[in-house]
């Protein structure tokens, strides 16, 4: 397998790269391939992906790995290692819960990102409805 996710990691970067030259801000998390050429504030990975910290930078193009966001979901509570290391671990469930197992996830301001690519490495790209717009 890890031969086949070399090669869909290369197939998400592209995508990511895509819409990096379309104009979009991109923030992924670990393990998802990254913009690494790109500004702090066009391109950035997230260990602590939570709503306040989309506001804060409005991204509109969210690169997720769907085993890194079901680490924080595993109920009643995750791991011990993943509470140690990530401090603020309930934001960042209350943010993943709106991504995962879904095609469309709703922001606490009202705007929906679509997931519009999705590998079976678990790399997932989600774009914001005014971003779409934007590029049509």
């Amino acid at each position: 397998t890890r031969l086949v996710c070399r090669e869909e990691a290369r197939h998400a970067h592209q995508e990511l790269l895509k819409l990096y030259d379309q104009g979009a801000n991109i923030w992924v998390d670990p393990y998802v391939p990254s913009i690494s050429f790109g500004p702090r504030n066009r391109t950035d990975i997230g260990w602590e992906k939570t709503w306040p910290g989309w506001l804060r930078e409005r991204w509109n193009v969210l690169g997720l790995s769907d085993s890194y966001m079901r680490k924080f979901l595993v109920e009643p509570e995750p791991e011990r290692y993943v509470q140690n290391e990530i401090k603020g671990w309930r934001e960042v469930r209350e943010f993943y819960r709106a991504f995962v197992d879904h095609e469309v996830a709703e922001t606490p301001t009202g705007e929906k990102f679509n997931r519009v690519y999705k590998n079976s490495c678990g790399h997932e790209i989600w774009v914001l409805d005014s971003f779409k717009e934007l590029t049509k």
